[in-house]
């Protein structure tokens, strides 16, 4: 939890033998964060489907630009919906990060 968790949308997969697996929000900046799934549910198209939910909610919501941190050894799996990585490579919690952005034409 985060002074941001109050005013950020909240994305959240859920299997029905297992409950919530996996998550992501959108910060009021366009800023997609929090993007997780349970080990044992990654390889299964999870977080795609949760990528491809949170652009969809922007799109809906009119945001006007989208961009998130990518842990570097993910930076492949965010190419595929669009993003471009721009800047410097960054540590963040201890991780490499990169920032990556969605061209405007959501």
């Amino acid at each position: 939890m985060d002074a941001f968790d109050e005013t950020s949308m909240h994305l959240l997969a859920s299997y029905v033998e297992s409950g919530f697996i996996g998550c992501a929000r959108i910060m009021p900046s366009g800023q997609i964060g929090r993007m997780a799934v349970l080990k044992n549910f990654r390889g299964r198209g999870v977080g795609s489907r949760l990528m491809q939910a949170a652009i969809t909610q922007a799109k809906q919501h009119r945001f006007a630009s989208l961009f998130l941190h990518a842990q570097c050894h993910a930076e492949s799996f965010y190419a595929q919906f669009g993003f471009i990585a721009c800047g410097e490579v960054f540590e963040e919690a201890g991780i490499r990060h990169v920032k990556m952005t969605l061209p405007a034409n959501l």
